[in-house]
């Protein structure tokens, strides 16, 4: 459907010279002169809130995101002696954006002045559509789609041909994530507590809404009511070492494998049980599910992952709770808040080599890579 209010776009490009910027001036001119809302930091003197703060506002309210790459701005990415420190801001909220949308992408459009320039588009913007501005054809191109226009458009559809008839099956959904109050808690990883005094293992679960966290585990003691939690969870550490040819071993993002995947799913074994009592026969049922992982970078090394295994290999469970950081504060463990009362007790734990994983395994899940 075609825009009528006029897009908002942010132009973010590597500083170079002053014929460079003029050239990158005109592009964004030309952009309002068409009636795209284009705007960039050559238009501003000094903004009151800081260039950081500005720069974060602008992509935050932006339409869309027009990254300009080139050789200059690869390099200030990828290259240790010539970081640039704007560019890294501007990167960094591109690259969280990708990331918390799980590499779906419909803001952030990669384009470039020149076609020598294509071989320097960024990493995790290789996938996605890419436009010449300086040729006519694709600023066209560009222009229409941040106007919403599509140059195709779809037919009606016809009448279905009809299928044969086949083995009837049923879809039997079974998923402790509910992807509502998921989405809405914004799970950011995990974190231990080893308590002095016994060989408990305790596991937060760290969400960014502590309110919302802490409903996933209400509906989840809700729901283990008269029944243990590991016939409805599991929790699963894929560790390394991960498949040679694996994408993790290349991605800066994974921090090149030095980490591992925690995945929240359920408990398959359990669910296939339940549809039996729902008088379903199993060679008819196809399950139906939602998990969710997180990978865990390890900068230095593994302490405190193995302290919690070796901990839930002695008492052959361990705890999980809900936990966040007091609001304001900086996240530290004097600053950590937990909430007790709703901890779960779990033996349904497995700790798995990443190249070990069948293709029966859920958890191989994790494996895929995001961008692909």
């Amino acid at each position: 459907m075609e825009k009528t209010e006029h897009p908002k776009v942010f132009i973010s490009y590597s500083h170079q010279g002053e014929e460079y910027e003029r050239r990158i001036l005109q592009f964004a001119n030309k952009l309002r002169n068409q009636g795209i809302d284009a705007n960039i930091d050559l238009y501003e003197e000094s903004p009151v809130e800081g260039w950081p703060r500005w720069m974060e506002n602008e992509i935050k309210k932006s339409d869309f995101i027009l990254v300009v790459n080139d050789q200059s701005y690869y390099k200030k990415i990828y290259d240790e002696n010539e970081l640039g420190n704007g560019i890294n801001w501007e990167v960094n909220i591109l690259y969280q954006h990708l990331y918390d949308q799980n590499s779906k992408n419909d803001k952030i459009i990669p384009v470039f002045l020149s076609e020598s320039d294509k071989e320097f588009v960024l990493t995790p913007l290789k996938p996605f559509t890419f436009y010449n501005v300086s040729d006519g054809l694709d600023f066209d191109k560009l222009y229409w789609r941040l106007r919403g226009v599509k140059k195709n458009k779809k037919p009606s559809l016809g009448e279905l041909r009809p299928l044969e008839e086949k083995e009837q099956k049923f879809m039997f959904f079974s998923s402790p994530i509910d992807m509502e109050k998921w989405d809405k808690a914004e799970w950011k990883g995990i974190v231990y507590l080893f308590p002095k005094d016994s060989n408990d293992a305790i596991m937060g679960l760290f969400f960014n809404d502590y309110k919302e966290g802490q409903e996933i585990f209400k509906s989840w003691k809700e729901n283990v009511i008269g029944q243990s939690s590991d016939d409805y969870i599991t929790v699963d550490f894929i560790e390394p070492p991960f498949p040679k040819d694996s994408w993790i071993y290349k991605d800066s993002d994974v921090n090149n494998g030095n980490g591992y995947f925690v995945h929240i799913g359920p408990n398959v074994d359990k669910a296939l049980e339940r549809s039996e009592t729902a008088n379903l026969n199993l060679e008819q049922v196809l399950l139906a599910t939602i998990s969710r992982y997180r990978w865990m970078p390890e900068i230095n090394n593994s302490i405190n992952r193995r302290e919690f295994m070796r901990r839930f290999k002695i008492s052959k469970e361990c705890w999980i709770m809900p936990m966040s950081v007091i609001t304001g504060k900086e996240m530290s463990m004097e600053n950590i808040i937990f909430d007790q009362n709703l901890s779960i007790r779990m033996s349904n734990v497995n700790f798995k080599q990443g190249d070990k994983l069948t293709t029966q395994d859920l958890s191989r899940t994790v494996l895929n890579n995001p961008v692909n």
